[in-house]
C-alpha cells in the first residue's frame, strides 16, 4: 500500500511516496510548470511509483493562492441586498499600510457592472423584514448572464443568523442558469460582518471553476486505472478533504502548502519529543514561518490575500517574500535590498545554468561555497558557482567589495527579513523564540537556520530527515478536517446553556455527517469545539477559547476566566470584571488518518567525510576547508562538529564553527552550539 504525497511549489514540486508494505520512504524534487497539473500528472504517468499499488494521494498546490494574486480566476457576478451593492467598495476604514501616502485600498473582484441589487431584507436576529423578491433573482441571473459570467456570489445582509433568503436565490440562480457556477455566503462564512463575509464568499466564487478544472485534471488521470485511489486535498486549516469538497468551497485551499509543512512540523517534532516549536520552511520563492505550542499549530480566523480580507480557520503561517530564487537588487538610492520578486523555477537562479542573469540567493550561497557543484539539487540540477559569480559581480562592483563579500551581504539581509518574520508569529504574539525548538525545512531552510537562530536566540535546531520535500510528509500526516461556525453575540453572563449546546450538537452532526461521506469511520471521528470571545465594545478578532464536551451552567463563568487569561498573555493587559461576550460558537471535525512513517535506523554512527570543499563563512576567516557528509550515513547517535556541510538530494545543511550535529532516534539532525552540546 502506498500513500503519495504532492505539493507544488512556485518553483518545485516536492514529492513524498510512502510503500507501507515494503517500510520504505523516499522523496522527489521536480521543477514545477506552468500548469501545475502538469507536474502531477507527468509524475504520475512517469512510471516512478507503482500506481496499482497506490491507496492515497494527497495534494496541495498554490492554484488557489495564484490564481487570487495574478487575478486570473472566474468572470465573476454578485447578486446582493438593494442598496448594498457598494459594500465591497466601501471596505472598511482601516488602512493596511498606515505610512503609505499612495495607498489605495484592494480592488474588488467584481466589477461594479456586473453587481446585481435585489429586494430582500433578513433582521439580525433572523427575522424577515422584506421577503425576497423571487423576480429580482431572476431578473439579475439573465442580466449576468448576458454579461458572461462564470461565477455568482449570492451575498445577503445578516444571512448568517437566517440564510433562508440566499439559499432560495442560489436554487433560482441553478434553475436558470445550470452551467454557471454558484455560492452563498452563509455557505463560506456564516459569521457576522457583512464586508469580511462577502470577501470571503467573492474569493471563494472566483476560485469555483479555477479548482474545479484543476481538480478534475487529477480526477481524469486517476478514473483510467485508479478508481479505488483515494484522492484528498489540503486545506489551509492543516486538514485534508475530499476532491468533491475542494469543489464546493474552494478557499479553503489558500495557503494549503505551507499548513501542511507546520501539519509535518507538529508531528515529527512530537515523535522527537518537541512540543513547542516555530517552523521554518524557506523554499525557491518564500520563506514560511509558523508556531507551534504544546503540540498544536496555531490556528487563526483573520488573514488577508492581496489585501483582501479572509475569515475562515488557517494554519497561523507568515510568509515573507525571501527564498533560494530571491532576487538582490539595488534601489535608486543604492541601498541592496533581498526580494520579494523571485527568479522562480523559470529561469531560475543564475546558478541553475537556465537562463538566469541576475543574482538571488542561492547565487550567494553558491559562490560561498555552501551549494555543492558535486551533488545535483534534487538529484538532476547541478550548480555552477560561476554563473552565480557573474551574477553577483555588478552588485560587488556597486559598494566596492568582494564577489565574497557581496554575497554575505544578500545573505545577512535575507537572514534579517525571515528572522523578522519569526518575530511576527512569536514576539508579537506574546511569546520568546528562545523557549522554542526552530525546525529547519523547505529547500534552502538547513541552509540558513544557524544565523536565524543565532540573531532570536535559539539554542536547539531540529532538521528533518527529508527537509527539502517536507510539505509533501506533511500532506500524508494530515487529517480529515471541516470547520463550522455560528455567530450568536450575546454576553457570556446571558448564554443560554440550552441553545449553545444545541448549536454545538447541530455543528457536531453536521461534520461527522460530512466526514461519513468521504468514507470514514465513527470511531475514527473526533470534534474540538472552541467559542470566540471579546470585550464588549471591541471591535478586532475575538479571541478563541477551548470549550468542554458539554455546554452547561458552568461553562460560562470558566470561558470568562480564561478568556481573561488569554487576553493577558496575547496583549500584556487584561480587564476582569469588564463584561465579555461571545461573538462566534466554532466545532472543529476531525477524521483521524492512520500514520505511520517508516524510519530506516540501518546506517552508521562514526562517520566520514565524502569529501572537503573550501567554504565562506566570514570575511574574517575567509574560505576555510569544510568537510562534506552525504546525509544518507547519520544514522541514530551519529555526531559531528563544525564547520562542515551535509549534502542531500533534497537540500544542504549549513553547519557553522562551533556548532555540534547529533542524530536523534527518528534520523532527524539537532543543531546545537558547542557550549551547549557538552
Amino acid at each position: 500500500m502506498i500513500i503519495l504525497g504532492v505539493d507544488i511549489g512556485g518553483t518545485f514540486t516536492d514529492i513524498t511516496v510512502i510503500d507501507l508494505a515494503k517500510g520504505r520512504i523516499s522523496n522527489r524534487k521536480v521543477l514545477s510548470t506552468p500548469d501545475p497539473s502538469r507536474a502531477v500528472v507527468d509524475y504520475l504517468s512517469s512510471g516512478d511509483v507503482d500506481r496499482s499499488a497506490l491507496h492515497s494521494f494527497v495534494h496541495g498546490s498554490t492554484v488557489g493562492t495564484n490564481a487570487v494574486i495574478e487575478k486570473k480566476g472566474a468572470r465573476l457576478g454578485l447578486i446582493t441586498t438593494a442598496g448594498h451593492g457598494d459594500r465591497i467598495d466601501i471596505q472598511r476604514t482601516n488602512l493596511l499600510r498606515l505610512y503609505d501616502l499612495a495607498y489605495r485600498k484592494p480592488a474588488p473582484l467584481v466589477a461594479r457592472g456586473l453587481r446585481a441589487e435585489v429586494r430582500e431584507r433578513i433582521r439580525a436576529d433572523g427575522s424577515i423584514l422584506e421577503p425576497l423578491h423571487e423576480e429580482d433573482v431572476a431578473a439579475a441571473v439573465e442580466q449576468l448572464l448576458q454579461a458572461e459570467v462564470e461565477a455568482i456570489a449570492v451575498c445577503f445582509l445578516s444571512s448568517y443568523a437566517n440564510p433562508v433568503h440566499e439559499e432560495r436565490a442560489v436554487e433560482i440562480v441553478r434553475r436558470h442558469a445550470p452551467a454557471v457556477k454558484v455560492i452563498a455566503s452563509s455557505q463560506v462564512l456564516p459569521e457576522i460582518h457583512e464586508y469580511e463575509r462577502f470577501s470571503t464568499a467573492l474569493v471563494s466564487a472566483f476560485l469555483l471553476p479555477v479548482i474545479d478544472r484543476y481538480v478534475s485534471n487529477i480526477e481524469r488521470e486517476f478514473s483510467t486505472h485508479e478508481a479505488a485511489t483515494e484522492l484528498l486535498l489540503m486545506q489551509g486549516n492543516g486538514g485534508v478533504m475530499s476532491a468533491a469538497e475542494a469543489k464546493r468551497n474552494p478557499v479553503t485551499t489558500l495557503s494549503s502548502g505551507p499548513a501542511a509543512g507546520v501539519i509535518g512540523g507538529a508531528w515529527v517534532a512530537g515523535q522527537a519529543g518537541h512540543r513547542n516549536v516555530i517552523t521554518f520552511d524557506m523554499g525557491g520563492t518564500s520563506t514560511d514561518v509558523s508556531l507551534i505550542l504544546n503540540g498544536e499549530p496555531a490556528l487563526t480566523t483573520a488573514f488577508y490575500i492581496e489585501g483582501l480580507p479572509m475569515r475562515i480557520p488557517m494554519v497561523d503561517v507568515y510568509s515573507v517574500g525571501a527564498g533560494g530564487g530571491s532576487l538582490a537588487w539595488i534601489d535608486t538610492g543604492g541601498g541592496l535590498h533581498v526580494g520579494p520578486e523571485s527568479a522562480g523555477s523559470t529561469p531560475g537562479p543564475a546558478c541553475y545554468g537556465l537562463g538566469g542573469t541576475r543574482a538571488t540567493v542561492s547565487d550567494a550561497q553558491a559562490v560561498l561555497g555552501r551549494l555543492s557543484a558535486d551533488r545535483p539539487l534534487g538529484g538532476h540540477l547541478r550548480i555552477d558557482a560561476s554563473r552565480a559569480r557573474t551574477a553577483i559581480e555588478p552588485i560587488a562592483h556597486a559598494f566596492g567589495m568582494s564577489v565574497e563579500q557581496a554575497a554575505l551581504g544578500i545573505l545577512r539581509i535575507a537572514d534579517t527579513n525571515m528572522a523578522n518574520a519569526v518575530r511576527v508569529v512569536s514576539v508579537e504574539k506574546g511569546f520568546d523564540p528562545r523557549d522554542f525548538v526552530l525546525m529547519a525545512f523547505g529547500g534552502a531552510g538547513a541552509m540558513h537556520a544557524i544565523p536565524i537562530a543565532e540573531e532570536l536566540g535559539i539554542t536547539e535546531i531540529l532538521v528533518p530527515y527529508q527537509p527539502g520535500t517536507f510539505c509533501s510528509l506533511g500532506l500524508t500526516v494530515a487529517d480529515l478536517r471541516h470547520d463550522f461556525m455560528r455567530s450568536v453575540v450575546t454576553e457570556i453572563g446571558a448564554a443560554d446553556p440550552e441553545v449553545f449546546e444545541g448549536l454545538f450538537q447541530s455543528m457536531e452532526r453536521e461534520g461527522r455527517e460530512r466526514l461519513a461521506a468521504s468514507g470514514v469511520e465513527p470511531a475514527a471521528i473526533e470534534t474540538v469545539r472552541s467559542c470566540d470571545l471579546r470585550y464588549v465594545g471591541q471591535a478586532y478578532v475575538p479571541v478563541s477559547i477551548p470549550v468542554a464536551k458539554l455546554f452547561d451552567a458552568a461553562a460560562a463563568p470558566r470561558l470568562a476566566a480564561a478568556f481573561h487569561q488569554r487576553h493577558l498573555e496575547l496583549y500584556k493587559h487584561s480587564a476582569e470584571g469588564e463584561p465579555v461576550e461571545v461573538v462566534s460558537l466554532r466545532v472543529s471535525a476531525r477524521g483521524l488518518r492512520e500514520k505511520r512513517i517508516p524510519v530506516d535506523t540501518a546506517a552508521d554512527t562514526v562517520l566520514a567525510p565524502a569529501s572537503q570543499t573550501a567554504v565562506f563563512f566570514d570575511a574574517e576567516n575567509g574560505f576555510v576547508d569544510c568537510p562534506v557528509y552525504d546525509r544518507v550515513a547519520f544514522g541514530p547517535g551519529a555526531t559531528i562538529d563544525g564547520p562542515a556541510l551535509i549534502t542531500q538530494m533534497d537540500t544542504t545543511i549549513v553547519v557553522f564553527p562551533g556548532y555540534r550535529v547529533t542524530v536523534d532516534a527518528q534520523r532527524n539532525l539537532i543543531l546545537r552550539k558547542l557550549a551547549a552540546a557538552r
